[in-house]
């Protein structure tokens, strides 16, 4: 039987992997994940597997690096907060640490968040977070770009026959930034 309250995990995110680190009854445990839609999924039944139902989890705020894992997190039932980096910081000062290394920063999130038990974070609503979503990603985007493209291309098609070196000038740059903003006509 376990004696502990609540389990406590703090996770270093970087762009290409996520450590964990489980503090269970002042014991750490660590396990590194990819920061990829896979990898999140693995952690998720890493948690199952280790038999972690209720636990404060809590990761610093990198810029988007995080967000996947977080919403997964909390929408599995999980509390989770994201913290200022700095107050992170702040909390290894008074630790004295020098090691700097993502298992050390994993198991400083987790001491962090057993001691400061940080406000916890929720997610935007999926609707903010679809539109929210980078561009390409976004149906809005593809609609209006094929418009603008189909519209390019008639300008460049036009403007490509008429002498002058206006036309020859409008028209190259009309061809560039269909083909460098608009990469979806290859996938279409």
């Amino acid at each position: 039987m376990n004696e502990h309250k609540q389990d406590v995990i703090g996770i270093d995110v970087s762009k290409s992997t996520l450590d964990f680190a489980l503090l269970r009854n002042n014991k750490l445990k660590h396990k590194v994940f990819k920061n990829t839609p896979a990898g999140h999924q693995a952690a998720l039944n890493w948690l199952q597997k280790n038999k972690i139902k209720e636990a404060h989890i809590c990761l610093e705020s990198t810029n988007i690096y995080g967000d996947a894992i977080a919403t997964l997190l909390y929408d599995a039932g999980y509390s989770v907060s994201i913290v200022n980096p700095a107050r992170v910081k702040g909390f290894s000062q008074s630790e004295l640490l020098r090691t700097k290394t993502d298992k050390s920063d994993a198991g400083l999130i987790a001491r962090f968040c057993l001691a400061m038990n940080p406000s916890l974070w929720t997610p935007d609503p999926q609707e903010t977070r679809e539109m929210n979503a980078p561009p390409a990603k976004s149906r809005w985007f593809r609609v209006t770009a094929e418009s603008r493209s189909f519209r390019l291309k008639a300008i460049y098609n036009t403007l490509k026959s008429s002498s002058g070196s206006f036309g020859f000038w409008f028209s190259m740059y009309a061809f560039q930034t269909s083909s460098v903003t608009f990469p979806l006509e290859a996938t279409q």
